[in-house]
């Protein structure tokens, strides 16, 4: 029995070193598949590390191993021991408790053994974990290097997709760094980079991840802003560096910095993001440097452009919001169609989707017979209330008509505009509206269109208008979809939803 706890001790033993290895080889294979590449001295540096961890940890396999082989060793010395027995008739209980003596001191040895290889284990995994760190981490300043920029960058990416979560992207560089640089020495300008990035790290929020971009570049990644908060904390960050004094070799140095702000819309992905901030960023050094600008998704403009959100404090509490959402019912069909405009020229250019959808209450004519115009002009404004709060907060609805309503779903190809639409349709079909002592149902209409490289903005609302005509044909379903090519009820549209979501 002694002899399989010790092999059950050597197979749990040589699984954790296993799974050391194996963390090991993320790591290098994180390194590897890292889409930044590495400086000469840094790729050394960790292949190093990398060879230095992997020697250690073979010497520690081996050492284990040994004790393990000289444990078995013992038992089985003992083992001939017991079956010898003395005479050879019966153990003598002298034989006996020798043996057991044996057996439990060699247990003993081979915990502690076990005991120090654990402690070496934890170190080593410790050592991994330092190692990855310093792989994202700027030696210079200590704030995230472009490796781990890209990785954070990446996750509000994915959060965006899967929910619609809105962030923001700073670029910012420090002016004239290089004169900076040839004027006062190399370590002035280092000891310049340190304190920007503290200053940095002070003024911005916790949430907010701050990075070193490369060179005098930095980057500022705000997760859950919208351009004008964002343009908030990018003025922050600005008068902060405006603020810094570097005292160096009995002289006060004062920097600034150009910086160029874009927030995530629906035609990104992380590399456009990062090309629209870049491109405001060098708006701000053309207009003369030591401001901000930022990217509306067609230009740059100067980031006092951008209405200013109130400052959310006690004294100042954050203002109800009125019961139509204004941030998704755009005031009138002009607005909507200009914004329209702007989502299909980005469609354009970025190869993005987009899908509108018209919903009409059919049975509006027979409610205003029946209840007058003003209560019919209630359930509209009740009807146009769910609708703000049913879409997403980057989408847009408007009134499109005496009895329709008109709503712009950036970034949704039609699968994903139809389990829109059809959560729609069944909520409002479903609902039911007391008006004096009688309570209605309504009924709906929808028409659903989807962006094509053809479109322009009225030709995509005139599909949608098509499809949502059509469901008044006798015979016709309630819902339907222009494909471009014909209409189809929105259960034929339902099996394309993964693939259109890709």
């Amino acid at each position: 029995m002694a002899l399989d706890a010790a092999s059950v001790i050597a197979v749990l033993l040589n699984t954790a070193i296993a799974a050391t290895v194996l963390a090991l080889g993320g790591v290098l294979g994180w390194w590897l598949r890292s889409r930044v590449p590495m400086r000469t001295e840094d790729a050394e540096r960790l292949k190093d590390q990398a060879r230095e961890s992997l020697e250690r940890l073979q010497e520690l396999a081996n050492s284990v191993a040994a004790d393990v082989g000289e444990h078995h060793i013992q038992v089985l010395r003992i083992n001939q021991q017991l079956e010898c027995g003395g005479d050879g008739a019966t153990q003598s209980e002298q034989v006996v408790l020798a043996s057991l003596a044996q057996l439990i001191s060699a247990n003993e040895q081979l915990q502690s053994q076990l005991h120090n290889a654990e402690h070496r284990l934890a170190a080593q995994a410790k050592e991994l974990e330092t190692h990855a760190l310093d792989a994202r981490t700027d030696q210079l300043t200590n704030l995230t290097n472009r490796r781990g920029f890209d990785d954070a960058l990446a996750r509000r990416y994915a959060e965006w997709q899967r929910r619609g979560r809105p962030h923001c992207l700073v670029l910012l560089d420090v002016d004239h760094f290089k004169k900076f640089n040839d004027t006062h020495g190399h370590q002035a300008g280092d000891e310049v980079l340190r304190q920007v990035a503290a200053a940095l790290l002070q003024s911005m929020r916790d949430m907010d991840i701050v990075c070193r971009y490369g060179g005098e570049e930095f980057a500022i990644v705000m997760p859950d802003t919208t351009a004008a908060e964002g343009a908030v904390g990018a003025e922050r960050a600005r008068r902060a560096i405006e603020g810094v004094t570097v005292r160096f070799n009995d002289k006060d140095l004062k920097v600034t910095a150009s910086e160029g702000l874009a927030e995530i819309l629906p035609s990104d992905d992380p590399a456009s993001l990062i090309r629209r901030a870049d491109e405001a960023l060098y708006f701000s050094k053309q207009a003369g440097r030591n401001r901000a600008s930022y990217h509306d998704g067609e230009r740059s403009r100067p980031i006092s452009d951008l209405k200013q959100p109130e400052a959310r404090t006690e004294a100042n509490p954050p203002q109800q919001e009125p019961q139509e959402d204004a941030r998704r019912i755009v005031p009138s069909q002009s607005q909507f169609r200009s914004d329209l405009k702007r989502r299909v020229a980005e469609c354009h250019r970025f190869n993005g989707n987009l899908s509108i959808l018209l919903v009409e209450i059919s049975n509006y004519k027979d409610v205003e017979a029946r209840f007058g115009q003003e209560l019919s002009q209630q359930v509209m404004k009740t009807v146009g209330e769910f609708l703000g709060s049913a879409f997403r907060e980057m989408d847009q609805v408007t009134s499109y008509g005496k009895a329709t309503f008109a709503a712009m779903l950036p970034g949704t190809p039609l699968g994903g505009a139809r389990v829109i639409a059809s959560r729609v349709f069944d909520a409002i079909s479903a609902c039911r509206l007391p008006l004096g002592d009688e309570e209605i149902m309504l009924s709906i209409r929808l028409g659903l269109a989807e962006y094509l490289p053809s479109d322009n903005a009225e030709s995509l609302l005139a599909r949608a208008d098509g499809a949502l005509q059509a469901t008044r044909q006798p015979g016709s379903v309630a819902a339907l979809a222009h494909d471009g090519d014909a209409c189809v009820p929105l259960a034929a549209v339902q099996n394309t939803m993964v693939a259109s979501t890709k």
